[in-house]
């Protein structure tokens, strides 16, 4: 049995479920192992490009690179590393930190098509990647990727897309101020808040009455905001379908609207 602590055996040796570090990592050898593997694999495809490819990224950090059949005859090489993205450090203006942050949550995939040991010379299949939890700041599903130009490739492409990404997240950040504000305008107009996100200021309810009716108005704030208005439904607090549940009205999102006004003026023009 292999004892060296390149081998899983070493973890599995005296294993205890009273250390859980063993199988963290065992798990991040056999992680890292199997990395190795593939890039062996990669390292095997013949094709003139995915060589060249590899030759000018053994600098980017995180790197990872995997081969997939896709059918007899066809294979994907496939390359993912994160995006790295200084931005402004929030914290910076109430402490001694550092004015920006790098933020590398979001990873680029990379599809090369191989079909009979030859990729071909179009663009590659593009893929932005981020966490589920990102998406109430930033959606990278919304992210128009920069053109591949002919005879690109992709350490020449990755700074050109994280200039892109990096100004489209620091607008998305921004977009929370803004919402915040108008989240706060709303107040004077529809009544008491029941229930706001006080993280990223995407949804709001608030208990409002007209006459003897009270009701409740959903709003909901895309990630856009201002350029893309927030829309709203109806809840009535004294009315119920045969199921017992309250009525809510259809979605709003046709009233005066504009991203150049004041929060106070886009509020009051709901009414």
């Amino acid at each position: 049995m292999d004892d060296s602590e390149l081998s899983p055996c070493y973890y599995l040796r005296d294993w205890t479920v009273a250390d859980p570090t063993r199988l963290l990592k065992l798990i991040l050898l056999i992680r890292g192992l199997y990395l190795q593997y593939q890039r062996k694999k990669v390292e095997e495809v013949s094709d003139e490009r995915v060589r060249f490819e590899m030759s000018t990224m053994a600098a980017i950090q995180g790197l990872e690179m995997c081969v997939t059949t896709i059918s007899e005859g066809m294979e994907e090489v496939n390359f993912a590393f994160p995006l790295v993205l200084e931005m402004e450090n929030p914290h910076s203006a109430t402490n001694s930190q550092s004015s920006s942050i790098t933020c590398s949550d979001i990873s680029l995939q990379v599809k090369f098509p191989v079909r009979g040991g030859q990729s071909g010379g179009g663009a590659p299949q593009l893929k932005l990647v981020a966490p589920e939890g990102m998406r109430d700041v930033f959606d990278v599903d919304d992210v128009k990727l920069p053109v591949w130009p002919e005879h690109m490739c992709l350490v020449e492409y990755k700074p050109t897309l994280e200039l892109t990404l990096q100004q489209q997240v620091r607008e998305a950040r921004a977009s929370v101020r803004l919402r915040r504000n108008f989240v706060e305008a709303l107040f004077p107009f529809f009544g008491h808040p029941l229930e706001v996100d006080t993280l990223y200021y995407r949804k709001a309810s608030i208990l409002t009455s007209f006459g003897v009716f009270t009701f409740l108005v959903h709003f909901v704030l895309p990630i856009q905001f201002p350029k893309i208005q927030p829309s709203f439904t109806f809840q009535s607090s004294q009315h119920f379908d045969a199921r017992g549940k309250p009525l809510v009205s259809r979605l709003y999102q046709d009233y005066p609207w504009s991203p150049r006004w004041e929060a106070s003026e886009m509020a009051q023009r709901i009414l």
